[in-house]
This record gives C-alpha cells, structure tokens and sequence, in this order.
C-alpha cells in the first residue's frame, strides 16, 4: 500500500498507538466525516496505509 510521512488531517477522530509482541508499531486512525477507520504500519520515514476498516476491531486483526 502508500507510504507517507505523516498521517493525513482528513483522519481528524482519536488515534490509538498500537504495539504488537513482536515489537512492531501500528496507530489506528479516524476519519470522523466518512466513519471509517485506517490501520496505519508505523516506519522510521513514515507509515504505510495497511488497510480501512468500519469498526477498529477489524483492523487489530491485521496487525498479527
């Protein structure tokens, strides 16, 4: 998927900063206006869109 340096303003809900056991770091965004939710792989120059989901607890499913 696209890499960006920083999370788009267009995701303007609460994001929640995510860290699996293995160590890698993902953020969960929101994008108040369409209701949808961005799972987001967290890179030393940025992050890497991984997918969008409705609800956060499908995208917690595609950090393992």
């Amino acid at each position: 998927m696209s890499v960006v340096n920083q999370i788009p303003k267009s995701e303007d809900g609460y994001g929640v900063k995510y860290t699996t056991e293995s160590g890698n770091e993902y953020v969960i965004s929101h994008n108040k206006i369409k209701k949808r939710f961005t799972l987001w792989k967290s890179l030393e120059k940025g992050y890497e869109k991984i997918g969008t989901a409705n609800s956060p607890i499908d995208l917690y499913k595609k950090c393992n």
